[in-house]
């Protein structure tokens, strides 16, 4: 996740290889996607894979979709 504070607009952001900073020193790659609520952000989904280049746009999309439609329930 990365907000933008010039344009003050949000974006998921998937690493690959080269971690400057993560959880585990094993990581290899990771997927964080911002988690908003009634346009106010809550926190970010933080996902490490110990594989390289992990997660692709299908897993960004079907994780936004999860968290949007968890997030914006009645």
């Amino acid at each position: 996740f990365f907000k933008d504070t010039a344009t003050t607009e949000s974006y998921t952001l998937s690493l690959h290889d080269a971690l400057p900073i993560s959880c585990d020193a094993a990581t290899r790659s990771e997927i964080v996607i911002p988690v908003f609520q009634d346009g106010r952000l809550l926190g970010v989904f933080d996902v490490d894979s110990y594989q390289p280049a992990a997660f692709d746009k299908i897993d960004q999309h079907f994780l936004e979709e999860i968290l949007q439609r968890w997030f914006t329930r009645a």
